[in-house]
C-alpha cells in the first residue's frame, strides 16, 4: 500500500493527477516556497527557496485554498492493520500527539482501516511564470548546506486538510474514538466516532499532508537556475515518444515508498 506502485485508487490519483510526494509526518507549517535538499538519499528539512537564490528570491503571487473535489470524500482502500498504525501514528504526530500514544489496542480489534480525506485544499504557485524568473538569480554558494552532491527540490504546490477519517473493517468506532480523544485531551482537535465503522478527525488548523516538487538545475560558473526537465512519454500520431519537459520531479523510483521521509 505504501509503495509508489501500489494500485490503491486514491493514492493514484495524488500520485498520477496532483504528482504530489505524501508527508510520511503531515504538518501544519509546510508551504508553496518549502525548498529539500537531497544528499546521499537523506532529505534535509525543508528550508525556503530564499536562502537558496541570491540575490533574495521573492515568489510571485501563491493560489490558496483551492478545492480538490475529486479527493473531498475518497477513501483509500482497506489496509492492514499494522501498517494503518504506522500511518497513524504519523498522521497523529502532525496533530500535536506525541508517538506511541494512538489507540493501537482499540484498532488491533478493528481488522483492516482505510483513511478518508475531507475538504482538501491545494496551494500553488505558476511554475512556468518562477520558471521565467530564475534567470536573473544564481546560486547561494555561502549556504553551508549546499554540496556539489546536493540535489534541490522547490514546493511549487501543497495539500492541506483538516478532516481525516478511519474507517474499520469491524466495529470498533466508539473505542477507538475514545482513545483518540483521551490521547488529544484538547480543543485543538474534535474526534466523533460516526455509527460503529468510523471515526472522523477535525483539526482548527489545516494540515499539509502532501507536496509537489520541481527540481533546480544549475549551469555554467556562476550557478544560474533553471527548472530540471524530466522525460515524459508523449503520443504523437499514435506512438509514443519521450521528449524533455519541465514536470514534477519525484524522488526515488518507481517502487519506492509512497511517503517523503525528512532525516
Amino acid at each position: 500500500m505504501s509503495k509508489r506502485s501500489t494500485k490503491d485508487p486514491l493514492l493514484r490519483l495524488f500520485l498520477d493527477r496532483y504528482h504530489v510526494h505524501l508527508l510520511a509526518v503531515p504538518r501544519e507549517g509546510i508551504d508553496v516556497g518549502d525548498t529539500y535538499v537531497e544528499r546521499d538519499g537523506a532529505i534535509s528539512a525543508p528550508g525556503r527557496i530564499s536562502q537558496i537564490l541570491t540575490p533574495t528570491f521573492e515568489l510571485p503571487s501563491v493560489t490558496r485554498g483551492e478545492r480538490l473535489a475529486d479527493i473531498a470524500g475518497n477513501a483509500t482502500s482497506l489496509i492492514e492493520v499494522g501498517v494503518a498504525l504506522h500511518i497513524l501514528d504519523n498522521l497523529l504526530a502532525g496533530f500535536g500527539i506525541p508517538l506511541g500514544l494512538s489507540p493501537h489496542g482499540a484498532l488491533d480489534r478493528a481488522g483492516s482501516v482505510s483513511f478518508r480525506f475531507h475538504e482538501v485544499h491545494r496551494d500553488s504557485v505558476d511554475v512556468l511564470e518562477v520558471g521565467g524568473m530564475l534567470p536573473d538569480y544564481k546560486l547561494n554558494r555561502d549556504n553551508a548546506a549546499l554540496t556539489a552532491k546536493s540535489r534541490i527540490y522547490v514546493t511549487t504546490a501543497a495539500l492541506f486538510t483538516a478532516s481525516i477519517s478511519l474507517e474499520l473493517e469491524h466495529h470498533a468506532g466508539v473505542n477507538v474514538a475514545n482513545a483518540l480523544d483521551s490521547a488529544f485531551g484538547s480543543a485543538e482537535v474534535s474526534v466523533k466516532a460516526e455509527g460503529e465503522s468510523r471515526v472522523t478527525l477535525h483539526a482548527r488548523q489545516r494540515l499539509g499532508f502532501a507536496v509537489e516538487l520541481h527540481e533546480l538545475a544549475f549551469s555554467g560558473e556562476d550557478g544560474r537556475p533553471a527548472w530540471k526537465r524530466v522525460a515524459v512519454p508523449v503520443r504523437v500520431r499514435g506512438t509514443t515518444v519521450v521528449r524533455e519537459r519541465v514536470a514534477p520531479a519525484m524522488i526515488g523510483g518507481p517502487h519506492d515508498d509512497i511517503f517523503l521521509r525528512i532525516s
